[in-house]
């Protein structure tokens, strides 16, 4: 039980603190900062902030309370709605402007939507909020 709570902290603490790198670096205009591996794209804003929700939630996991649990619906919906938006964009060929509705893209980036998350990280996100919805009713272990 105290290695589940450790491990949750650690990776909640490092997705928090990979998350706010990037979004600083997108508002302070750092190249460096935004681009985590040498000669790859940029990561995204959304996914920065992604990031940052599902940290937040597995720092939430080892708290209990009423209070907690108000707490997780809200970041939970934020997760689910930036996924979901962003994957409907792709699905439905439009721009919603999610993408890009706090911070313009100004890096040069070879997507072809410039600042938008990729496909396979939104539905990654949106996997990950069903898994969060539903955590709280598993508590068999079939294995």
């Amino acid at each position: 039980m105290i290695k589940r709570n450790v491990s949750a902290i650690c990776c909640g603490l490092l997705l928090i603190l990979l998350g706010t790198v990037v979004l600083y670096g997108w508002v302070f205009h750092v190249p460096g900062m935004i681009q985590i591996m040498p000669n790859m794209v940029g990561m995204v804003a959304n996914s920065a902030i992604s990031f940052i929700l599902v940290g937040i939630l597995l720092l939430s996991i080892t708290i209990n309370g009423p209070q907690n649990n108000l707490t997780k619906l809200v970041l939970l919906t934020l997760l689910t709605t930036i996924s979901t938006i962003s994957l409907l964009e792709y699905i439905l060929g439009i721009n919603l402007g999610i993408s890009t509705f706090l911070i313009r893209p100004w890096l040069i980036d070879p997507n072809p939507i410039p600042g938008r998350m990729a496909p396979n990280s939104t539905f990654a996100f949106l996997v990950m909020s069903i898994i969060f919805f539903l955590l709280p009713y598993g508590h068999k272990k079939y294995l």
